[in-house]
């Protein structure tokens, strides 16, 4: 526990949708490389919406290109500015930025050999973030 108590705004509605649809395998991180907290106002839940957009296996087939990169890219942005005050919220767009210009090695990388799967994940048929394989993805050959 931090020296001031953690204080949380109301999650988006955007960002609920999203939240409300992971599996019960969910494994969450937060914002993987920035604080999940500014100050004591938490906004780890805008890492988990994030997550769970770069993930394939959230995705139907066909989604995940340049655009929808951009749309998860921007509404993290949105999220952090809405669950922050007025004064913090230029993190919204340092965020931003970080996703935007450094996420490309993580977007799109669950697919049937996900990136970083532990060995549990990958005998279990999920990815790193805990999804099963959907079954559009199913009998793709990787080679």
């Amino acid at each position: 526990m931090g020296l001031l108590p953690d204080w949380e705004r109301p999650v988006p509605a955007s960002l609920q949708c999203i939240l409300d649809q992971l599996p019960a395998t969910w494994v969450d991180d937060g914002l993987t490389l920035f604080p999940d907290k500014i100050g004591a106002w938490v906004i780890s839940k805008c890492g988990t919406g994030h997550d769970a957009f770069y993930c394939t296996r959230m995705w139907p087939a066909g989604r995940m290109g340049v655009a929808h990169k951009a749309e998860g890219d921007r509404a993290i942005r949105d999220w952090v500015w809405a669950m922050l005050p007025f004064g913090l919220r230029v993190s919204g767009y340092v965020i931003f930025m970080g996703v935007w210009r450094g996420g490309y090695g993580s977007y799109n990388s669950c697919g049937p050999q996900p990136l970083s799967a532990t060995d549990a994940q990958v005998e279990a048929g999920q990815c790193r973030h805990g999804v099963p394989m959907p079954g559009w993805m199913e009998g793709f050959v990787v080679r």
